[in-house]
């Protein structure tokens, strides 16, 4: 089909050619192949994976974001690994969107290949890249995720405490209890939360913490300490 021809995607959609609108992904028109992968992953149609798989190799970059999220809304786990391969192009924006795909995803494959990217030049992909190892949950990202809490930007470092929070590990207390004292108080409140969610290896930490010279980490351990006695977690004697 020419650049000019471009098919009724809403009409194809209510249709039953679910091969037609794959074979719309090859058009020569780049809306028209957006269009297609954005219906194939809201239909959910399976068979369009190795299709959308190519697309990820395409040169632009709207083409590829595309793609990974028709892949995502498919659902089909044997894209986690081509799609991590997209954490290494050369824009943001597809580092981001793979990011938040393998997240969803939820699959090891990912951890790695997003670990390598915690240290992204761009804070959008540092920050989608702690929020998918969250989802993920992998111990493997224990590490490098602890080292985000340093980040320069706030914005990573709190992505990076709930992160750690939600993957649970006893080995992050020692730096989020640190965390108490960030000087943006989202982070702390964050921080807090993460130290909550890992519950009973929170609590000496934060019983020490009652002691620091920074009011702040006082304060908030104070909080953490409460919130976990609600949740039925109590100091022994």
């Amino acid at each position: 089909m020419g650049e000019g021809s471009r098919p009724d995607i809403e009409r194809i959609k209510k249709s039953t050619s679910f091969e037609e609108l794959v074979g719309f992904l090859r058009h020569d028109n780049n809306s028209v192949r957006i269009q297609a992968a954005a219906a194939l992953g809201k239909i959910g149609y399976s068979p369009a994976v190795p299709e959308l798989v190519r697309l990820l190799q395409e040169e632009d970059a709207f083409i590829k974001i595309a793609a990974a999220e028709a892949l995502e809304g498919i659902g089909d786990s044997s894209a986690a690994e081509p799609i991590s391969f997209c954490l290494n192009d050369k824009d943001w924006r597809v580092r981001k969107y793979a990011a938040h795909a393998l997240g969803e995803f939820g699959e090891p494959v990912a951890v790695e290949p997003l670990t390598g990217r915690l240290q992204d030049d761009d804070i959008w992909v540092r920050k989608a890249v702690a929020q998918a190892l969250g989802k993920i949950k992998d111990p493997r990202a224990v590490g490098p995720l602890c080292t985000s809490l340093n980040d320069e930007d706030w914005r990573v470092r709190k992505h990076a405490a709930y992160a750690l929070g939600e993957i649970g590990d006893p080995k992050a207390v020692g730096p989020l209890v640190l965390l108490l004292g960030d000087s943006e108080n989202a982070v702390r409140r964050t921080a807090t939360s993460a130290l909550v969610m890992i519950g009973e290896p929170s609590l000496r930490p934060l019983e020490r913490a009652l002691k620091s010279d920074n009011a702040n980490v006082r304060s908030f351990a104070l909080t953490g300490l409460e919130e976990l006695k609600a949740k039925g977690f109590e100091l022994a004697d």
